[in-house]
């Protein structure tokens, strides 16, 4: 992302920050504005601002104030800067464990950091402080207060902005189908022994050892060996190291678009509505797409090469239900079907709509309209991934967003 504008505007409307500042441009994070108010948004944006702003006491005192362990982030000369730590820890007294060593055998701070957080913070207290009666005081006192109910504190806006005139809602099309899809390193001797039970019986027995494994009243393999080389061995699916996890609708099925028409009508009250929105699909991604033949060296493939590829498991609960809105503000009149343009990522166990945009601009999903899901089945397969080739990937693809030659379909 290299537009001020398009940025600030993403960051607003995004429900999780480090997505945009991963996408900026790496000269943007050094632009004050931009790191600035993404920090009053979240703290913890201070992650991906540049060395300068890291050392920018304004900037990191908006930070800590948001988020108390965006002090971890800053820079070591403000770490030592007590009127910031004193801020972080006055926020989450856990940002002591962050400060500079000097401000840890500081009395006032570390009272703080007791009074803010209790117990849970009195191994980062030095230790000729933690008899100290003001602070054995404090913990004696403490209550954990925490309020766990979901804030709905209205987002500050970002300088310049101006509500759109119409607003619309954009849903997969009613009851879709999708999945919870996960691509997992495992271990190599788990792939050896199922490789060749997938290619000959196909994907149902490993599905149900990994049901089994969950506690499923599924076969269990006893003679497979365990999922990853640790000490847990056997992991369920959803706790393997991650290399793509996502729940998103296949591919191929329409959109529905309804106007909201006021300000507690977010769910949208079927005002101008429109089914069986298409959109344009402009590109394809190939995601996790596995061999079952294990890598070895070839005219292609040299000994060095082999390192590129993991052993991976890829696994799909496979849901009917609904999947997560999209919202789109425009000043146009009507909602422009033409405008609305998707991408989709390949896998070896089927194609996803994966981002979504509308009039050249990248929609934010809002996973808190997902749920009622019917569950439809799962499905599994097991191989290798060229880790080099999918990482390059990646990169093209954000690169590509940025080429004029992108939007090229959507202009015709």
């Amino acid at each position: 992302m290299k537009n001020k504008d398009k940025i600030l505007k993403a960051i607003y409307l995004s429900d999780y920050i480090p997505d945009v500042m991963e996408k900026i441009e790496e000269s943007l994070l050094d632009h004050k504005d931009i790191i600035d108010y993404a920090v009053r948004v979240d703290g913890c944006a201070l992650e991906y601002a540049s060395d300068r702003l890291k050392n920018d006491k304004e900037i990191v005192l908006k930070a800590v104030n948001n988020d108390g362990s965006a002090l971890s982030y800053a820079s070591d000369n403000l770490k030592d800067d007590k009127e910031v730590v004193m801020a972080a820890v006055n926020k989450d007294g856990w940002a002591l464990s962050d400060a500079s060593d000097s401000l840890k055998l500081d009395k006032e701070i570390c009272l703080q950091a007791v009074i803010t957080s209790g117990d849970a913070v009195i191994d980062d207290v030095d230790d000729s402080l933690k008899n100290d009666k003001d602070i054995v005081a404090a913990l004696e006192n403490f209550e954990d207060d925490i309020d766990f109910e979901d804030s709905e504190d209205e987002r500050e806006k970002p300088p310049g902005w101006v509500d759109p005139i119409h607003k619309y809602r954009i849903d997969p099309c009613f009851r879709a189908m999708g999945a919870e899809f996960v691509c997992g390193k495992v271990s190599e001797q788990f792939v050896k022994h199922w490789v060749p039970i997938v290619t000959e019986f196909g994907p149902d027995k490993l599905t149900d050892h990994m049901k089994a494994i969950e506690g499923f009243d599924t076969s269990l393999d006893p003679n497979s060996p365990k999922v990853v080389d640790d000490e847990w061995g056997n992991r369920p699916y959803h706790e393997l190291e991650n290399i793509e996890h996502f729940t998103l609708i296949y591919s191929g099925q329409s959109f529905k678009v309804t106007e909201i028409t006021g300000e507690d009508d977010k769910f949208g009250a079927g005002i101008n509505e429109l089914v069986d929105v298409d959109g344009n699909c402009l590109f394809s991604r190939e995601g996790a797409c596995i061999s079952t033949e294990e890598p070895k060296v070839t005219e292609s493939i040299s000994e060095e090469n082999l390192k590129d590829f993991a052993p991976v498991l890829l696994y799909q609960n496979i849901n009917r239900g609904e999947f997560g809105s999209w919202f789109v503000g425009t000043d146009a009149d009507g909602f422009d079907p033409s405008k609305l343009a998707y991408s989709q990522i390949e896998t070896s166990l089927g194609i996803f709509i994966e981002r979504l945009w509308y009039e050249k601009e990248e929609l934010n999903k809002d996973d808190s309209y997902s749920g009622d899901f019917t569950p439809k089945g799962e499905n599994s397969s097991i191989g290798w991934l060229n880790m080099k080739y999918w990482d390059s990937i990646e990169k093209y693809t954000d690169q590509y967003i940025d080429e004029n030659e992108f939007w090229s379909l959507i202009d015709e």
